[in-house]
Formats: C-alpha cells, structure tokens, sequence
C-alpha cells in the first residue's frame, strides 16, 4: 500500500530536472535544517526551565499547522508535505516543555484545546487547497504573536535564535520561490511574514544587548 502510494506521488511521477524536484529537495533540507532548530529550541526551554518570551499560541499554532500539512500530503499524494509535516511531532515536544516549564494561561489552554480543529476539518472537509492557504495565512497572525510576547517581555528569555533564523532563513527560500514560480498565495504570506521575523531577530538582538551582565562572584 505505501509503495503504490509512492508511485502515485506527484514527486515520483514528476521525478526529473524541474520545479517539482526543486521544491522537494529544498523542502527536505528546510525540514531537516528546521527540526535541528527545534531540538535547539527545546533544549534551550529545558536548560533556562523556562519559557520566557517564547509564544505559546506560535508552537501550538504551528504545530496543528504541520500535522494538517501532513495529512493534506497523504491525500493529495504528495510526499513533501508528508515529510514537512513530521515537524509537528517536534512542535508538540516544544508546546510540552513550555506547559511544564512556563505553564499556560487560561487563554491559551483554549487555543490549545481549539486548533486540533484545523487538522479535523483538514480530513472532514472537501476544500483541501483552500484549507491549506487558509491555515497558512493564519501562521502570520502566530509569528505575530511571537512578537508581540518578546516585546512585552523585553528580555530574549527562552526564546532560541537559531529557530527564528531558520525560520526565517526558510521563508525568504520560499517566498523567492513563490514568484519565480507563480504561486500567489506564498507571495502574499511571506513578504510579511518576513517583515515580522526581521523585527523578531533585530528585538532578540536588541534585549540580548541590554541584559545586564551577571556579576561574577568575588
């Protein structure tokens, strides 16, 4: 059954020197790249036991995202969305050590209770594609928010700066890609999505600067 499935993918049947080959490779370098990123992440929240200035509506927004990704590859029989979307399992160890180590608001145990909807209504409903931009284009509200929570903290806290620089290293590959391959939902997400990760890493930069340095003990 997995088999056939692979040989029914749009990357097997496309296999050759085009952009379908392209996207797939630079999809499968960019999951690689971004789940490095997010044992980086989790790493950093389990070292600091804390969760300080990291946007818990960002994980727990991201990580629906990419386990609905995951399903629209397997019914559209694409494999690179099915591989994007393993980033899911590593979003959800994130949003775990942010509940152990910073705890959620009543707010938040909402949101986190509410987006496993986006998956199901992935599966239950029949737009697939329009549902797919949809839940990108709310990702931009999410890393919003990611700025929104480290503004307000004025500190960098737990926040790891490898993620957000793949994060954004990512967005700037695919919003290239988006016009040179004519994909208008991409090119009207990304440009601001990159807009508000620039802001995120000049921030991070900007309180790192301004953090007092710990005195050494005499």
């Amino acid at each position: 059954m997995i088999e056939q499935w692979l040989r029914e993918s749009v990357e097997w049947r496309n296999w050759d020197l085009n952009v379908v080959t392209i996207s797939f490779i630079a999809t499968v370098f960019f999951t690689i790249l971004s789940g490095w990123s997010l044992v980086k992440q989790k790493n950093t929240i389990q070292q600091m036991e804390s969760g300080k200035a990291v946007s818990v509506p960002l994980f727990s927004y991201l990580c629906s995202l990419f386990f609905t990704f995951l399903y629209y590859g397997i019914v559209t029989n694409s494999i690179a969305p099915v591989i994007n979307g393993l980033l899911g399992i590593l979003y959800l160890q994130v949003l775990f050590g942010l509940w152990r180590h910073k705890g959620f608001s009543k707010n938040e145990r909402r949101l986190v209770k509410i987006l496993p909807l986006i998956p199901l209504g992935m599966i239950i409903l029949p737009w697939k594609d329009t549902l797919m931009t949809a839940a990108f284009a709310g990702g931009l509200l999410a890393v919003a928010h990611q700025l929104y929570e480290l503004w307000q903290a004025r500190d960098p806290g737990a926040v790891d700066i490898n993620y957000v620089s793949v994060f954004f290293v990512s967005t700037l590959f695919w919003t290239i890609y988006a016009y040179a391959a004519g994909n208008v939902p991409l090119q009207i997400i990304n440009p601001p999505t990159l807009v508000v990760l620039t802001a995120i890493i000049l921030l991070w930069f900007r309180y790192r600067r301004l953090r007092p340095t710990p005195q050494r003990a005499p």
